[in-house]
């Protein structure tokens, strides 16, 4: 069962770790990627290549302007309740991924997402895009490097809401860790660097809009997120 939460309406989190969070998550993936370019482009040395590397950073650029124009916004809006209004999954899923493609090439990550969305989803974008986000962080700094690393995320609807199963084949999680990870500041594998919020405010995105998370894990063969959301339609 979801939790009942008003429809259309959604509460903002107040918690400001979770903000400057996510106002740091949105710039350190553009960034990245530029970083990832200029490496490759110190090994290219033909023309052609490197203007489309150009071309690459130069979006790059404007993601990070658009999301110090969203931070902006945000921090004149805080206050402010959210309406729900028609999300399109894929869209947002795949400018998830489309931030984090360079990384993922360079660390020999692939994604794949299937998405089947055939009616009109009512919910809030922001949540979404922080719960897309910071798992797709997640399962690129938990993969297994002695293996090729491999990402599968589907989407798919029916009339209690969406259905979003994400699911990687990294170093999963120890069994006595599974309960502890969507707690705030806590870190599965000190040999990695993390904040320690990501899985916190995944869920605490999903929980905010009424929906629910489940995470199976086993060490060695990677971890899977069961997450549902109920159609915000006023």
């Amino acid at each position: 069962m979801y939790k009942n939460q008003m429809p259309g309406v959604s509460t903002r989190l107040p918690d400001p770790d979770i903000f400057f969070y996510n106002a740091a998550h949105d710039l350190l993936a553009p960034l990245m990627s530029i970083k990832t370019l200029i490496d490759i482009m110190r090994n290219d040395t033909e023309k052609q290549n490197i203007d489309n590397y150009l071309n690459l950073i130069e979006q790059s650029i404007e993601k990070v302007n658009q999301s110090i124009g969203q931070t902006i916004h945000s921090l004149k809006n805080r206050h402010v309740e959210s309406v729900s209004l028609p999300v399109d999954f894929k869209r947002i899923a795949e400018e998830a991924i489309q931030a984090i493609r360079f990384i993922a090439i360079q660390r020999f990550v692939r994604i794949e997402l299937v998405v089947d969305q055939r009616e009109i989803f009512f919910s809030l974008e922001q949540p979404l895009k922080s719960i897309f986000n910071n798992l797709l962080s997640n399962a690129i700094m938990y993969r297994d490097e002695t293996k090729l690393s491999s990402v599968y995320l589907h989407i798919t609807f029916d009339e209690q809401g969406a259905h979003i199963l994400f699911k990687d084949n990294g170093i999963g999680i120890e069994e006595e860790m599974v309960e502890k990870i969507f707690n705030k500041f806590f870190t599965v594998n000190h040999d990695h660097e993390g904040s320690g919020l990501g899985l916190f405010i995944v869920k605490s995105a999903v929980e905010n809009l009424g929906g629910t998370i489940k995470v199976q894990s086993e060490v060695g063969k990677g971890t899977t997120f069961t997450i549902r959301i109920p159609n915000g339609k006023p």
